[in-house]
Order: structure tokens, then sequence, then C-alpha cells
């Protein structure tokens, strides 16, 4: 057997043990379909104050379910590591929603990024990506710059992260770097990350019941009480962590949890 086909097969004992261990987070993914589901039915028929549409938004939110998904299902094989830069282009798509909701000049420099690179730095950069429109925003592209910081570079997080050092005879060190994330990197991740995806989808509904005259919420639409009521003493166990924490608040968003 060869080195990859071993991975592979490694790959498909890590996704039978998360079905057998996980199975509420495959239910929090309808939660969140129906999320992506009420914010495509806002975008397609919703109007604002001078009577115009803004579906140019809607491919933002299929890229934002498209990448959810994808990343879940990553998280599903113990990958976590790989499932955050999956997921960036969804956080980054949320925040540049916010920005054309402020104004649609900002599409503008968006749309014209290769011909004036300067423009689109000081718009889209940093801080810049925060909104007024959109509630959380602040914390939504701290959750973003996080992610930057800890899974996008070879920083000595990112370098340390999976490596394990065992000492043999004879004064040799055998060097491992393994794989799949350790069950409190795993875990710690799949709260932090379906947190975030509702919280998101929550400040985006906000967001867009405020620009459209004439749209309403149904019901249904997100749940992020429901799911913070289920899972806030694991996400607070596990943000006792000092670098855990990292995952669960500045990227999961969980110290924004009622009464957390």
């Amino acid at each position: 057997m060869s080195a990859f086909d071993e991975y592979r097969r490694s790959v498909s004992k890590a996704r039978e043990w998360f079905d057998t261990n996980h199975a509420s987070v495959l239910e929090s993914t309808n939660l969140i379909q129906r999320g992506y589901r009420e914010l495509a039915r806002c975008i397609q028929v919703g109007r604002d104050a001078d009577d115009k549409t803004h579906v140019s938004l809607l491919p933002f939110v299929m890229i934002m379910e498209r990448q959810s998904f994808v990343a879940l299902d990553t998280i599903a094989s113990r990958q976590a590591y790989q499932s955050w830069l999956i997921l960036r282009p969804a956080v980054e798509s949320a925040l540049i929603i916010g920005k054309w909701l402020d104004s649609f000049d900002n599409y503008t420099i968006w749309n014209n990024r290769h011909d004036n690179p300067k423009a689109y730095r000081q718009e889209y950069s940093g801080d810049k990506l925060q909104s007024k429109i959109l509630p959380r925003s602040k914390d939504i592209q701290k959750s973003l710059k996080t992610i930057n910081d800890l899974f996008v570079h070879p920083n000595p997080q990112y370098y340390m992260r999976h490596i394990s050092q065992n000492p043999e005879p004879d004064g040799i060190v055998t060097i491992n770097l393994s794989f799949f994330d350790d069950d409190a990197f795993h875990y710690a991740s799949i709260l932090a990350m379906v947190h975030l995806l509702v919280c998101i989808q929550d400040s985006l509904a906000s967001a867009l019941v405020t620009k459209f005259e004439n749209i309403e919420l149904t019901p249904d639409g997100y749940g992020l009480g429901n799911f913070e009521i289920q899972n806030r003493e694991a996400a607070r166990l596990a943000a006792e962590d000092g670098q855990l924490s990292l995952i669960i608040d500045d990227i999961g968003l969980w110290h924004l949890a009622s009464d957390a």
C-alpha cells in the first residue's frame, strides 16, 4: 500500500468515527441550510427604499453555502485545519455583502480591483472590511483575521500544532506530523465553525431586514439561540484551554453568546 492509499484509508476511518460520535453536527447542517435558503429568499424578493433589488448579492450567499458544506465535510475527516481554509471565502463574502449594502460604490471598487488595486486595498483590507449595516461586523472581521493568522501561514502555532516528538534509544528523536486533529482541537473547531456560520447568517438576516422594506423573516430561518443553549457548556469548557479559546471565541464568536 502506498502512503497515499494509506492516507485515504485513514480518512475513511476518520469519517466513520465522526458519523458515530458527532451525529448532532450532521443535524446542525439542516439548520445551516435553512439559514442560507432564507437569506436567498430575502435577496430574491427584497427591495430597498428606492424600490431597487440587490440580486448581485445572491452569488455570495451561494458561495457561502458551498464553502460551508465543503468545510463541514472536511471536518468530518478530522482535518479542521483544512476546514478553516475552505471556510475563509464564506466569512469574507459575508463582510463584502455588508460593504455593498452600506454603499454600492463599494461594488465599483471591488469590480475594478485589478485596474485600481490601491483603492481596493484601502477599502477591503483589515478593519475597512467592517460595515455599518452588518451587526457583529467587527467580530466577523476579527474572525477572518484570526483564521488568516492561525491557518493560512506556517507561523509557530501552525508549525507546532500537529507535531509530536518521541525520544528513542541512543539519543535519537522521532518527529511525527499528524494528518488528523486531536480530540480537543477537533471538537473546539466543530463548535466554533457551526456557531460562526449561524452567527453570520443571523447578522446577514438582520442587515437584509434593515435594507429591504418589504421582507420579513420566516420563524425557522435561523436558530442561533437554540444552538447556543444546546452547546454553551461544551464551548465554555473548550475555551478554558488558552489555545483553543482562540478557536472558540476569536473565530467561533462564542463570546457573543447570550448569557455567556
